[in-house]
């Protein structure tokens, strides 16, 4: 069986798991996040970090993956306590968003990517299928969502996709300082848990730019 083929089938029977436990049960779906947290930060980050002398080593965990988690957390706990009204699968965003730009992203980059981005630091990442995985995101969501809520999110889908491939390209510097193809060898076709998972632990910060951002736009319409 080639990678790709592994890839989808991980991508297939992972996602099922993961976002069946959300619907099926938040509580369950938030017990599965600690320990792929936990997984990350003991048996596949450390190796990302031998490279640092240890005070910035302790920065770096402190900053990513430690405030990401306990932001996605946030925003699950949140959606679980209906802090939003109306609105629904907030906890499930950074994850969507960032998996429809990933998917998007490696689909044309294989079909037509020519321009490297950062060769240096992500070989096989390129212009066109950063460009793919942004209309990706802007295009599943504009199908799902109304017209007046697409609006809204339209920021948000932005600045979520540019803060998705900035945790992918952040990550795949950590490999290459420390020498790696991969995080880790859990998921075929895939590597480790936090090569799932990069392109998701920048986006909640992105959530609560958007957040400030609108914040202080109402103060400043109010006075």
């Amino acid at each position: 069986m080639n990678n790709f083929f592994k890839r989808l089938l991980t991508s297939a029977v992972g996602g099922t798991i993961f976002f069946g436990s959300y619907f099926l049960d938040i509580r369950l779906f938030l017990a599965i996040l600690v320990i792929l947290f936990v997984y990350i930060l003991f048996f596949e980050w450390p190796a990302l970090m031998r490279p640092f002398a240890w005070f910035k080593a302790v920065l770096l965990t402190l900053f990513f993956p430690i405030t990401s988690f306990a932001a996605i957390l946030t925003l699950v706990y949140f959606d679980y306590k209906e802090c939003f009204g109306s609105a629904k699968l907030i906890g499930l965003e950074p994850f969507l968003v960032a998996w429809i730009f990933d998917s998007g992203s490696y689909v044309v980059g294989k079909l037509i990517g020519c321009h490297k981005l950062l060769p240096y630091i992500s070989p096989n990442k390129t212009w066109e299928g950063v460009v793919g995985g942004l209309i990706s995101v802007l295009t599943v969501y504009y199908i799902v969502l109304e017209a007046s809520d697409y609006k809204i999110y339209f920021i948000f889908l932005l600045i979520a996709s540019i803060f998705a491939l900035l945790g992918d390209l952040f990550v795949s510097w950590l490999k290459r300082r420390a020498g790696l193809k991969d995080a880790g060898t859990l998921l075929p076709g895939h590597g480790g848990v936090l090569d799932r998972f990069d392109s998701v632990l920048f986006i909640p910060f992105a959530f609560f730019l958007v957040i400030a951002i609108l914040l202080i736009n109402l103060a400043l319409c109010s006075c």
